[in-house]
């Protein structure tokens, strides 16, 4: 992100605008609402706020990866990521395997998911206690 540089902004009108380009092309939101470049505008502005926002997390994992989630009376299975999702004040991931799909926060990494099977069967063990 260190050459990431924001082409919208919010105006003293409150509308989303854009300044970019050799001739400054100027669009915002409301005037060019009807047009396809007030859809643009907004668009671009939803994408800048996803960008920065996935720029504030360390993700453990990402699609595509195994976890293992440990049940707090012991027992875990292992999930393959298939989908994370970034919402406002969070992020969560949604991990399935042959019989089951769940959605867990980035917070259960904390507790109960894990990277390892190994880290699993020595986490279940001392819960199943």
């Amino acid at each position: 992100m260190d050459e990431y540089k924001r082409l919208t902004r919010i105006d003293d009108k409150g509308r989303w605008v854009a300044e970019a380009g050799h001739y400054g092309v100027y669009l915002d939101s409301e005037t060019h609402a009807d047009m396809m470049h007030g859809d643009i505008v907004n668009r671009l502005a939803e994408l800048e706020n996803m960008t920065e926002k996935i720029g504030e997390y360390s993700l453990p994992v990402g699609i595509g990866d195994t976890v293992y989630y440990v049940y707090f009376y012991g027992g875990y299975i292992a999930l393959k990521i298939c989908k994370i999702i970034f919402s406002e004040n969070n992020v969560s991931f949604i991990g399935r395997n042959d019989w089951r799909e769940m959605e867990f926060y980035i917070s259960a990494f904390e507790t109960n998911v894990v990277l390892t099977e190994e880290e699993a069967k020595k986490k279940s063990e001392e819960w199943s206690r």
